[in-house]
């Protein structure tokens, strides 16, 4: 709690100096908008960014198959902050306080080779889906879906490239597992690698063509790997389908296929991941795979924004002083059922109901479905959101 203490109280002291600089010092800052500072020639900026959410979810599991406990929870808590200089070289560090402990996030520095050319250094998330770019901020269910979730992988350390134009984006890292040890010949693996290719060949502001395909190389430390799946909710994690630990692990090959398709305030957003574990000493390989398709509509007008640069979905803008209304539904599947590793199928149904008064606040709501093999009866999930963002 010292480091949380420290943290704020390092931020409003930061912008708390700001505030009070003279218009005629030779910072010259123009304006102060929210949280955000930047000089009249628009060669620095500093800002300040978070979220918070916090949920509450019950469920019914009539087969009493998982102990499942009903109960709220901060899901997240983070706060950032971002940083221009000299208009190309650009830094951000985030922390989550939703834990006992804060817990650090992103911490990394970025140069702006050309106008449309990025390259990045630090700790980040990998490169994944459509879905997984996606911040959870800006995300239209409450969780991820079963697949993404499944082979999405986390922040670690590495160094990235981007580089997007009017119809077309390109991102690329390579990464190095956080609990790396170079002294230690046993944990010592080669570095992951990752490319993402993504279209758009048709953006208006009634509609919205999106094409994507991204691989992700990764070789587990010590030969060892293991793939968890769990249903769409945070609070009581439980993992359904579980691989076990998988010895002898010589790489994984995670890819997937990503399109989104958008008419006014109509969406539609699919993918196909798979994930191949191939193993030493011609061991059989083991190949799991998903998908998910949703589907979304806003009664007040509204359309899902996207970010050309990311190749991702941003934040929405209600067009009205009563808000926005938006419904979805979803269906997602995982196969874990290799013959060489059959740890058997989940899916899941979930309907979303959302409500944005602002962009900055909205109310969720998901019930999920889940059945999976070898279940008693389905699992009932309802989970309320109150989201917060600035």
């Amino acid at each position: 709690m010292k480091l949380t203490a420290a943290f704020i109280l390092s931020c409003m002291a930061i912008f708390s100096s700001l505030a009070f600089a003279k218009k005629d010092n030779k910072n010259n800052f123009l304006s102060f908008d929210e949280l955000k500072y930047e000089t009249e020639d628009e060669n620095f900026e500093i800002k300040l960014n978070g979220y918070l959410f916090f949920d509450t979810v019950n469920y019914d599991d009539s087969g009493k198959q998982f102990e499942f406990k009903n109960g709220s929870d901060l899901r997240s808590a983070r706060i950032a902050v971002k940083t221009k200089l000299f208009k190309r070289w650009k830094a951000k560090l985030q922390y989550d306080f939703s834990k006992e402990e804060p817990e650090r996030k992103d911490a990394w520095l970025s140069y702006d080779v050309l106008d449309n050319l990025t390259v990045r250094l630090g700790q980040f998330e990998q490169y994944s889906s459509l879905e997984g770019s996606t911040s959870l901020k800006n995300t239209t269910y409450l969780e991820r879906s079963i697949p993404v979730e499944t082979f999405l992988r986390g922040r670690t350390y590495g160094i990235d490239l981007q580089s997007s134009n009017s119809f077309w984006g390109v991102q690329a890292g390579t990464y190095i597992e956080e609990h790396d040890q170079f002294d230690d010949p046993e944990k010592r693996h080669k570095a992951n690698l990752a490319l993402r290719l993504f279209t758009f060949p048709v953006e208006s502001k009634k509609y919205l063509v999106h094409f994507g395909i991204w691989g992700l190389k990764e070789y587990p430390a010590n030969g060892k790997f293991e793939a968890e799946a769990e249903p769409e909710t945070n609070i009581n994690e439980k993992n359904i389908l579980d691989s076990g630990k998988i010895k002898h692990v010589d790489s994984v090959l995670i890819n997937g296929l990503e399109a989104a398709f958008i008419y006014k305030s109509f969406s539609l957003q699919t993918e196909y991941l798979s994930e191949k574990i191939d193993r030493e000493e011609d061991r059989a390989s083991i190949t799991y795979d998903g998908y998910y398709a949703s589907i979304s509509y806003f009664w007040t007008g509204e359309r899902r924004k996207y970010d050309k640069d990311d190749g991702s979905f941003d934040e929405i803008e209600p067009k009205h002083f009563w808000g926005a209304f938006e419904t979805a539904i979803r269906y997602s599947y995982i196969d874990m059922s290799d013959e060489n590793r059959d740890r058997g199928e989940m899916d899941s149904i979930t309907l979303a109901l959302n409500w944005y008064p602002t962009d900055q606040i909205r109310l969720q709501y998901n019930y999920s479905k889940v059945d999976f093999t070898d279940s008693i009866n389905k699992i009932g999930i309802s989970q309320l959101r109150a989201h917060y963002h600035f």
